[in-house]
């Protein structure tokens, strides 16, 4: 991994040069915001853009190619970001979850230094295309296209819910937490169901 720093326009040395953007969060601290690009060398970068447009990333940092969505949070003085990693394109590819972590850029000038990551495999293998973060419970949330899994904060370990209110045969699309601590899943073919 290499780190880089410069400006939005000049980014190459992000691997956004040929690179597709894929996933977007806000930064844990409001500063900005993260994103990451596949590279063609078999990884991807995670990018951290300011609301000035100063660039920072961890070049070549990723499990895999292709990335899905991606979610962050603030732990203590680290960052740390949640990102589908993904074989292919497909919704129904088989990927992992990346677990980035990284001390907040505001501690280092505004860049991404030191950054390290954990892959971790998903329910049945399948990319996660949403996540929710229920930092009230210190659990993420996440679906793939067929499946519910979440993963409390401070484990290692993806867990299918005990209910899924008897959704059978759904293509799940999206997940959410509500005010109120209710996760919603979203599915193509069967609407919204909220989770007991």
């Amino acid at each position: 991994m290499t780190e880089y720093s410069g400006s939005l326009w000049m980014t190459g040395g992000c691997g956004i040069v040929g690179g597709t953007l894929c996933g977007t969060a806000v930064a844990p601290d409001k500063s900005g915001f993260l994103s990451a690009t596949a590279r063609r060398d078999g990884t991807y970068s995670l990018i951290y853009v300011t609301k000035e447009g100063d660039v920072s990333c961890a070049t070549g940092i990723g499990s895999s190619h292709h990335v899905g969505p991606l979610v962050a949070r603030q732990e203590g003085s680290d960052w740390v970001v949640y990102v589908s990693a993904r074989e292919s394109f497909d919704a129904f590819s088989t990927g992992a979850l990346d677990v980035i972590r990284f001390p907040s850029p505001s501690m280092n000038g505004g860049r991404i230094v030191g950054a390290t990551l954990k892959t971790i495999q998903n329910i049945e293998q399948r990319t996660p295309v949403d996540f929710a973060l229920d930092e009230k419970n210190n659990v993420l949330w996440m679906v793939s296209t067929t499946d519910i899994g979440y993963m409390e904060l401070d484990q290692d370990t993806i867990r299918k819910p005990s209910s899924t209110n008897g959704l059978s045969g759904a293509e799940y699309s999206a997940i959410d937490v509500d005010p109120h601590g209710n996760v919603w899943v979203g599915s193509t073919n069967q609407g919204a169901y909220r989770l007991e």
